[in-house]
């Protein structure tokens, strides 16, 4: 009996290492590879197999996690509304942590995943006629349990009963990044999201915080207030690094600034023509 608890508790030692830091370890080393024209000299075959081993190893990683994530996403609302019984608060607030953290986990797996096939692949060709205000309470309704667990309001405005023609899943998920961005660096207060037209085709979106602002690693990254998608693919800009991609293939720009006296604010225009 012993020797068989022994065995059910030991370590396995072949994991793979999943950690924000690895991924996107591997995420640098393609980028970094694919950058360079012509491999020369005799390491040239072995760079380009370690190369191609990494970006299948995190097109695997990111695949194989994505699937266990969303899982876990519905179990956890489905247990926060209590269709499975009663909740204490206690347990709300335990909800919301797990909901939290396989959140974040989940938008990481993502990003990484879109940046590792390429950005030909992260807009669609042809545009969609569209709602702005459904788009932004789609994204408020996916990140409210973060907001709650951390006390914080959330707060949406959009133009109501608008059409546009646009690529709504590439904005969502560039709405959804800073939002979750604003919601990490923010301990108390407010998030607002925005949406507000000139009143011809160009809409103006506006994630606001009252937070501490952005680390300096990533506030390094806007250059005269704009973001600067040529550097390096870290863990921590990971999410910007998409956002930039996305926003550039849209022939728009992603803006930030700080807010006295104190919050951040990123913002970018997008020609969005009426429906």
């Amino acid at each position: 009996m012993a020797s068989g608890a022994t065995s059910s508790q030991a370590q396995p030692t072949n994991l793979v290492d999943v950690s924000d830091e690895a991924i996107a370890a591997l995420v640098a080393e393609g980028a970094r590879v694919a950058a360079v024209d012509v491999l020369d000299g005799p390491d040239a075959a072995t760079a380009s197999v370690t190369a191609v081993n990494a970006h299948e190893l995190l097109l695997g990683l990111t695949h194989d996690i994505r699937s266990p994530l969303s899982s876990i996403l519905v179990l956890v609302e489905q247990l926060r509304s209590g269709r499975s019984g009663p909740v204490t608060p206690q347990q709300e607030r335990q909800l919301s942590l797990v909901y939290s953290a396989a959140f974040g986990l989940s938008a990481f797996a993502d990003d990484a995943l879109e940046l590792s096939r390429g950005t030909t692949r992260l807009v669609g060709d042809a545009p969609v006629a569209f709602s702005i205000d459904e788009t932004l309470r789609s994204v408020r309704a996916l990140v409210q349990p973060i907001a709650e667990e951390k006390g914080l309001t959330l707060r949406c405005s959009a133009p109501r009963d608008e059409r546009r023609l646009g690529h709504p899943a590439a904005l969502q998920r560039v709405i959804l990044n800073l939002v979750t961005n604003a919601l990490k660096f923010t301990d108390s207060g407010v998030v607002d999201i925005a949406a507000s037209s000139d009143g011809a085709s160009s809409v103006v979106f506006t994630i606001s915080d009252s937070g501490s602002g952005l680390p300096a690693p990533l506030r390094d990254r806007f250059v005269n207030g704009a973001f600067d998608a040529t550097g390096p693919v870290t863990s921590a800009g990971l999410g910007l690094r998409l956002c930039g991609d996305l926003l550039g293939q849209m022939q728009s720009t992603l803006r930030y600034a700080e807010r006295a006296p104190c919050g951040s604010a990123f913002s970018f225009a997008i020609s969005l023509p009426r429906v």
